[in-house]
C-alpha cells in the first residue's frame, strides 16, 4: 500500500476490491478522499450527540438545584387574622407600622376580596384595643391608612359600607389622638355617603359623624367641614344633618365661630328642613353665648326673626286641649258657685269657647 494512504486506511478492513484498487493510483487518490471526508463527518456528527448530551445534563442539574417556590399566601388569608392572629401581646411602634403596612396593601383597592377588608379593618381595631396598641399607633399610621379606610365607603356593597362606617367610628374611638387631625376628611366622606347610598347606609354613615362628634375634641377640623357644609353645601340632604350636628357640637362645647355664621346662612336656606334644624340649633346656640346670638339675630330679616322666636314659644311644653276644656267648665262652676253672674252671651258659657281656653294658655 502506498505510505501516504496508509493513515487514512488503517482502520478500513483490507477485500478484493480494495486490492484492485490499490493496483490504480489515480482511483486509491479519490478513494483515500472519499473516505477521509465520511471519517469526518462522522466525527462532528458524534461530537454533536456528545454535547447534546452533556448539555441536557446540565441543564437537568440547574433545574434541581433550583429551590422549588412555594406558592404566596397573604397574610389576610390566614385563618383568625380579624381577631388578631399573630400579634405578640405587647405591641411596639415597629409592629403597627408592619401592620399598617399590610392593611394599605390590603385596603388601597376595591379588587381585594371583600371579605380580606373586611377582616382588615376589624385587624386594626383589635390592635387599638390593645393598649399596648393604642399608645404605638401615632399620627403618621393614621395618616398612611385614611385613605384605604374611607376608599371602602364607595364600595358597592352596603354590608361591607356599614362594617365601614363601624370601624371607622371605632378606630376614632380608641385612637382618637393619631385620627383628631383627619376628622373633618373622614366626617367629608361620610356625608357622602349620607346623600348618595340608601336608608340603610345613610343610617349608618349618620351613626357614625355622630360617634366622632361624640369622640373628637369639637374644635378640630370637622368642625370646619361640618358648618362649611351647612352653608354651602350641594345637596338638601347634606345641609339637613349637618344642621342637625350643630346642635351635637354645641352640646359638646364647641366654639361660637364658624357656628353661628353657618346658622346665619342656615335659617334662610332654600330648604324647609334645613331652616327648622337651623332655627332649633339657634335656641341651643343663644343659650349658650347669648351676645353673639344677639348678634346674629339682628343681622336676620324680620321674617326670619319671627320663626324663630316662634321656634322658642313651641319649645314651651303645652296643656293638652281636653284638659283645657275640663279647666274651662271647672272655672265656670267655680264661677257660678262664688255668684257672679255670668255673661248672657251663650258664647261665653261653652267649654269649647276659644277666648277660655286662649285665657287659659296666656295663665
Amino acid at each position: 500500500m502506498n505510505s501516504q494512504y496508509a493513515s487514512v486506511f488503517s482502520s478500513r478492513p483490507t477485500t478484493r476490491a480494495f486490492q484492485k484498487l490499490m493496483d490504480d493510483p489515480e482511483a486509491l487518490a479519490v478513494e483515500a478522499d472519499r473516505y477521509s471526508r465520511a471519517l469526518h463527518q462522522r466525527e462532528l456528527a458524534r461530537r454533536k450527540r456528545r454535547d447534546r448530551h452533556y448539555g441536557q445534563v446540565e441543564i437537568l442539574r440547574s433545574v434541581e438545584n433550583v429551590p422549588t417556590a412555594q406558592p404566596q399566601i397573604d397574610l389576610w388569608e390566614l385563618p383568625g387574622y380579624e381577631e388578631g392572629c399573630g400579634l405578640p401581646k405587647s405591641i411596639s411602634v415597629s409592629v403597627v407600622d408592619k401592620e399598617v403596612e399590610t392593611l394599605v396593601r390590603l385596603l388601597g383597592s376595591l379588587d381585594q376580596e371583600w371579605t380580606h377588608r373586611v377582616a382588615g379593618m376589624k385587624r386594626l381595631t383589635t390592635v387599638l384595643t390593645s393598649e399596648s396598641g393604642k399608645r404605638a399607633f401615632q399620627v403618621h399610621h393614621a395618616k398612611a391608612i385614611k385613605e384605604g379606610l374611607v376608599l371602602q365607603l364607595t364600595d358597592l356593597r352596603s354590608s361591607l359600607v356599614k362594617e365601614a362606617c363601624d370601624s371607622i367610628a371605632l378606630a376614632l374611638e380608641l385612637g382618637t389622638e393619631a385620627f383628631e387631625p383627619f376628622s373633618g376628611f373622614i366626617v367629608s366622606a361620610g356625608l357622602n355617603v349620607i346623600i348618595k347610598t340608601t336608608k340603610v347606609v345613610r343610617d349608618a354613615g349618620d351613626m357614625m359623624i355622630r360617634r366622632i362628634i361624640r369622640a373628637v375634641q369639637p374644635d378640630k377640623s370637622h368642625l370646619d367641614t361640618i358648618c362649611r357644609a351647612v352653608s354651602t353645601g350641594a345637596h338638601p340632604v347634606e345641609r339637613e344633618f349637618c344642621a342637625k350636628y350643630i346642635s351635637k357640637l354645641i352640646s359638646r362645647g364647641a366654639p361660637p365661630e364658624p357656628i353661628g355664621s353657618s346658622l346665619l346662612a342656615g335659617i334662610t336656606d332654600s330648604a324647609e328642613r334645613v331652616r327648622k334644624e337651623c332655627r332649633s340649633a339657634f335656641i341651643e346656640y343663644e343659650r349658650k353665648w347669648p351676645q353673639a346670638a344677639e348678634t346674629i339675630f339682628n343681622r336676620m330679616d324680620a321674617t326670619s326673626q319671627r320663626k324663630v322666636r316662634g321656634v322658642g314659644k313651641t319649645n314651651v311644653s303645652r296643656v293638652p286641649i281636653a284638659e283645657l276644656r275640663r279647666n274651662a267648665a271647672l272655672q265656670r262652676k267655680m264661677t257660678a258657685k262664688s255668684n257672679v253672674p255670668m255673661s248672657s252671651n251663650p258664647q261665653t258659657n261653652d267649654e269649647n269657647n276659644p277666648a277660655i281656653i286662649n285665657s287659659l294658655i296666656i295663665q
